[in-house]
């Protein structure tokens, strides 16, 4: 009952709230008194039954405007009449952006002043506070982000006839805007949408548009269930672009708030939003809360947000043939007779102009279909012509790799790449087949240095695909590539482990750096997957299943793990399909051990090993068995389920024994030892015994990273034992090992160890650089649960130093991170502020041990 009575008060208040800034907002604008009320009855209309997730959203982001944009979007519906207050702000298009801004603006600061009356609004205000001061400091930290030489780089279209007025109208629009808002593009295909769009990016920016992002919307493609995983792509990418770690394991909503903080701290004025066919494919990148414009480019003018709309016009008919004189021979004439046509679909201008001679003009004339609506836009027709007349002069040899190319999931297309596919070639070779494309305008060039086969192309060779590459060819292409793509997985395994890569073919050496040869190309991996994998071709689904089992794990340990979980359930699909029981376990012991422990799922972790198990059970394979235990006793040492740990470690342990495997006995043993430090009744003598075996064989078997957990956990053992000094030592030399593997994540869980030893030391200074040193660490491996557990060490040495006010903010942050995950140490952080006394020992919860 109270708590409805609550949502009623809040419900009431923002009612009120709402209906306030309304009336002040309106009283802002200068026009009469009868349209006044008339304009805010039509928004309180508009604004009726606002919510408190569409003020911020549990992210914590601000999504006012955002919400003001949606709500509001029929005041620029063209088909809304009848309306004063629409017809007004139709007639004057900066009133609405300025009645936009003063409904923020009143709103915001009304849940400030309504915040201390009603509890509901009590905790929208803090979280408001919370947002702002956050948008404060972040910019603080504002060096610009040069996007121009990645996919993400403004598109250079040659404009044969200036629009300079145009563009000029457009940035007078976006003045009347403000510093946010949306700016809608719309018109015909080869009307000019994308050259206006970019060209009024530039001048927003005010320089060359290097720090403005343009972005492609993926096409929604038949039976395509992955569209919203490649919008996470691109916020992934454009989060590495920015220097933030370990973005593919962030949630989508966590992702689009990354962004936004982007956007706000690096300052980006600008984002460009091209090919967009629904308004909901703009949100994941709108950043609604940053002072930016938002270019979106569509062929239709959709409604459904509070926008800018902007119609491309067509050029003068005048200006078109004046430009046609300049020309020679028949591209003159052709230009000439098509000038009422080129006027509305000025794309065509570098169709007509790129036909170098009178031969080429006069056939792709002769392949426009006779009998064409002369009132329609000829763009599509001579487009399609001039790519069917580039393809014939390709020659057979040049023709059969195109089409190969285009029957293939490749967006991108690289040097390398061709030389996969057609061996005769070498990487000059692929350098000039991939130029000539570009000159006959059958591929575009891409900021980031890759081509793009043009969509006219794609239709061309679809259209004459019956004359085109046979099955067998397309088959062999396809075998060609994964089999590639699965050598140069296992050869970047081998050179992380020191070993010499084998070369896949003497035609086909290995890449320089593997490793970023197949992060560039995971992409073109998922796609193979969407595309053959449901096809009943055998050879083509092991080939798919290899490709798989080298390339997953390197994705992972690249910080790729979202594209490797696609990988790997995809590959259980078709391991399925074909009825290896053998390869579903490994994939399965592969996605609980490397993907779900990576992104602490665990409970999932441990239902797909149980799967394994049983599987594993079912062939009679004792060591799958026991790996299957292995995985799923670590993940219940991390959640904290000692006892169960304990039991499903030691199974592993024996039947590792029976197999005389000793670096997977070793791992058995190190999770052994770790659970018995942490359980509720530690037995420290035999956990140092356990740690120490661990630790001899690692060292045998030449495993760095192994030796350096083993000392870890003798340190941590050495701590709760209290023997301080020792664990000092153990602690440093693990801290070596760790920086000699290279595991950053190992490194700052040595530090968070390192700083509650020099805790429980009373070494004051050296545990809060230790525990500063472990919370920047884990915020670069996005390790929400350890960075919460060295902001708890910070706020405990500040409390054994009696600041209590300094350690009560670095308990709120811990406690923050601990909700936001679930963890059960957020009881323990509220009773740390309630009472003021960091618990006997310094830390009450284990480390996240061992990941």
């Amino acid at each position: 009952m109270k708590d409805r009575l609550t949502a009623w008060k809040v419900k009431r208040s923002l009612h009120g709230m709402v209906t306030e800034a309304i009336r002040i907002a309106t009283r802002e604008l200068s026009i009469d008194e009868k349209s006044r009320r008339r304009l805010a009855l039509e928004l309180e209309h508009a604004l009726k039954g606002m919510e408190t997730w569409e003020f911020i959203d549990s992210d914590g982001s601000v999504v006012l405007r955002e919400t003001l944009w949606k709500r509001l979007h029929a005041f620029d519906a063209a088909s809304v009449t009848n309306r004063p207050g629409r017809e007004l702000l139709r007639r004057h298009p900066g009133m609405g952006w300025a009645l936009i801004d003063g409904l923020f603006d009143q709103m915001t600061r009304s849940i400030h002043r309504r915040g201390n009356s009603v509890g509901g609004l009590s905790e929208l205000s803090a979280r408001t506070l919370v947002a702002a001061r956050t948008r404060i400091e972040s910019r603080m930290h504002s060096a610009p982000i040069d996007f121009s030489s990645s996919r993400f780089g403004l598109r250079a279209v040659e404009s044969y006839i200036a629009r300079d007025a145009v563009a000029e109208q457009l940035l007078e629009a976006c003045r009347d805007i403000g510093s946010s808002g949306i700016v809608w593009i719309h018109g015909r295909a080869g009307v000019g949408k994308t050259e206006l769009a970019c060209e009024l990016a530039r001048l927003l920016d005010g320089g060359g548009g290097a720090s403005i992002p343009y972005i492609q919307v993926p096409p929604e493609g038949d039976g395509d269930q992955l569209l919203g995983r490649r919008r996470n792509r691109l916020l992934e990418e454009l989060a590495a672009l920015s220097g933030v770690a370990g973005a593919d394991r962030m949630k989508p909503n966590e992702l689009r708030q990354t962004w936004r903080s982007i956007v706000r701290s690096r300052r980006i004025s600008a984002i460009v939003i091209d090919d967009v066919a629904r308004v909901e494919d703009i949100w994941p990148f709108v950043p609604a809360d940053a002072d930016c414009i938002v270019i979106v480019v569509c062929r239709q003018n959709l409604p459904g947000v509070f926008a800018e709309r902007f119609a491309v016009p067509d050029l003068p008919v005048e200006r078109v043939r004046a430009y046609a004189r300049t020309l020679e021979g028949l591209a003159a004439e052709m230009m000439l007779e098509l000038s009422n046509d080129v006027a509305r679909t000025p794309a065509l201008i570098p169709l007509i102009t790129g036909l170098r001679s009178d031969t080429a003009v006069a056939s792709v004339m002769e392949l426009i279909p006779a009998g064409a609506d002369p009132d329609a836009s000829r763009y599509e027709i001579i487009a399609a012509a001039a790519s069917r007349l580039a393809l014939r002069n390709l020659g057979p040899a040049g023709r059969d790799l195109i089409e190969l190319l285009a029957n293939l999931p490749f967006k991108r297309l690289t040097p390398s790449l061709l030389t996969v596919l057609d061996p005769a070639l070498d990487i000059e070779g692929a350098r000039g087949t991939l130029d000539l494309y570009c000159a006959e305008g059958l591929a575009t060039r891409v900021p980031d240095g890759t081509c793009e086969l043009t969509p006219h192309t794609l239709t061309a060779i679809a259209d004459e695909q019956s004359a085109g590459a046979s099955k067998q060819a397309l088959k062999a292409a396809v075998m060609a590539y994964l089999r590639f793509a699965a050598l140069v997985g296992t050869g970047a395994t081998d050179i992380s482990h020191g070993s010499r890569a084998v070369e896949p073919h003497p035609a086909m050496p290995m890449p320089p750096e593997p490793e970023a040869w197949l992060d560039a190309e995971r992409e073109h991996f998922i796609a193979f997957f969407e595309r053959f994998g449901g096809l009943p071709d055998v050879d083509i689904k092991l080939r798919l299943l290899e490709l798989c089992f080298s390339a997953g794990p390197v994705l992972v340990r690249l910080g790729r793990t979202a594209d490797a979980a696609l990988l790997l359930e995809s590959s259980i699909q078709i391991a399925s399909d074909i009825g290896s029981v053998q390869d579903q376990a490994d994939l399965r012991l592969m996605l609980g051990t490397l993907v779900h422990r990576r992104w602490d799922r665990y409970q999932d972790g441990i239902a797909e090993l149980a799967k394994a198990y049983e599987l594993y059970m079912e062939l009679e394979d004792v060591k799958g068995q026991a790996s299957a235990l292995l995985g799923i006793g670590q993940l219940e040492r991390l959640r904290e389920r000692f006892p169960s740990a304990h039991r499903y470690l030691h199974f592993a342990r024996e039947l590792f024994a029976l197999l005389e495997s000793g670096d997977d006995e070793a791992e058995c043993l190190l999770g052994i030892g770790m659970a018995l430090v942490w359980c509720d009744e530690p037995d420290l003598e035999w956990a140092d015994a356990a740690l120490r075996n661990a630790e001899a064989n690692f060292r045998r078997a030449g495993s760095v990273r192994g030796t350096a957990e083993a000392m870890w956990g003798r340190a941590e053992a050495d701590r709760v034992a209290g023997r301080l000094d020792a664990a000092m030592t153990r602690a440093a030399a693990a801290a070596e090992q760790a920086r000699r593997a290279g595991d950053v994540h190992l490194q700052a869980e040595i530090a968070l160890s390192q700083g509650r030893i020099m805790l429980e030391a009373e070494e004051f200074d050296q545990a809060a650089a230790h525990f500063a040193n472990a919370k920047r660490l884990f915020r670069e491996t996005l390790d929400k649960v350890a960075t919460a557990d060295a902001c708890k060490g910070l706020g405990d040495v500040l409390a054994a130093r009696a600041d209590r006010s300094a350690a009560a903010e670095h308990w709120s942050e811990a406690l923050e991170l601990y909700r936001v995950v679930g963890s059960r140490n957020a009881e323990r952080v509220e009773a740390l502020l309630r009472n003021g006394k960091p618990t006997a020992g310094g830390s009450p919860e284990p480390a996240r041990q061992l990941r």
